[in-house]
């Protein structure tokens, strides 16, 4: 199965064309459309650290002993 995706947004007239598709005439294709949640009208998030900065300090140095709580 060959799938094509491609995201477009919604004009005033509500009609989407969808133009140098992959296919070659006579394929018979299915045609889904669904709303695509933009990540702040998530609620519950997969990845909540998604698009955040993020700095990581020497991430492979070794952990002193005194610095483990499990330890303590």
């Amino acid at each position: 199965m060959q799938m094509y995706q491609v995201e477009k947004v919604i004009p005033e007239n509500r009609a989407i064309i969808l133009d140098s598709l992959p296919f070659r005439p006579d394929d018979v294709v299915e045609v889904m459309v669904r709303l695509r949640e933009t990540p702040k009208s998530r609620k519950n998030c997969r990845y909540p650290l998604r698009g955040k900065i993020l700095r990581y300090d020497n991430p492979t140095e070794p952990v002193a002993l005194e610095d483990w709580d499990v330890l303590k």
